[in-house]
C-alpha cells in the first residue's frame, strides 16, 4: 500500500498497458534510475502483470482507494489447475490409444531412472510447473508408491513396489 493516488491522467486499466509514468519523486526516481534499480519508466506494473501470468497466477489487482494506491497478488487456485490438467491428461491418454504414460508413470519412472532426482528436475521431465509436480508427488506419497528416505537435500527417492 502506498499513501498517494494515481495522477489525474492515469487510470486503473492503464496499469495494464503501456501507459505514462509519472513519478511522485523526480530526484529520488532519477536516482534509483541511474543506479539500475529502475530500467524505464511506466514499465513497473506490465512486469508485475507478465510475471503473475508466468507464474501461472491471476492478475494482481490495482486499487485506488481515497488517498492509497494497493496492488494485491491473489493466489492461484492449484485444485481447479490440477483438475484441469488431470482431465486434459486424460483426453491425451485416451487420444493416444494408452501407449503414453500417465503424468504419475511419468514421475515413477523418473524416479526409478534417478533416485536422488530433484523436483524441480521432475517438473522438467514431465513438462510441468512445479507446483502441480508437488501435488502429483503428495498424490505417490499418499497412495504409498514412493516415499522420501533422508532429507530434502541429500536424500533419495523409493520407489514403493507393491505386489
Amino acid at each position: 500500500m502506498n499513501e498517494g493516488i494515481l495522477p489525474v491522467e492515469i487510470k486503473i486499466e492503464d496499469l495494464k498497458s503501456n501507459h505514462l509514468s509519472k513519478p511522485r519523486n523526480t530526484l529520488l526516481a532519477d536516482v534509483f534510475y541511474k543506479s539500475g534499480f529502475i530500467e524505464s519508466w511506466g514499465r513497473g506494473t506490465l512486469k508485475i502483470v507478465a510475471e503473475c501470468i508466468n507464474e501461472n497466477l491471476p492478475e494482481p489487482e490495482f486499487e485506488n482507494k481515497g488517498h492509497l494506491f494497493s496492488v494485491t497478488f491473489l493466489k492461484a487456485d492449484l485444485k481447479a489447475d490440477l483438475k484441469a490438467d488431470l482431465k486434459a491428461d486424460l483426453k491425451t491418454d485416451l487420444k493416444t490409444d494408452l501407449k503414453t504414460l500417465t503424468i504419475e508413470d511419468k514421475i515413477l519412472s523418473l524416479i526409478r531412472k534417478d533416485n536422488r532426482i530433484t523436483t524441480q528436475q521432475i517438473s522438467q521431465g514431465i513438462s510441468k510447473g512445479i507446483t502441480i509436480t508437488k501435488e502429483y508427488i503428495k498424490n505417490l506419497k499418499t497412495e504409498e508408491k514412493i516415499k522420501r528416505v533422508g532429507p530434502a537435500k541429500g536424500g533419495r527417492w523409493e520407489v514403493i513396489e507393491k505386489d
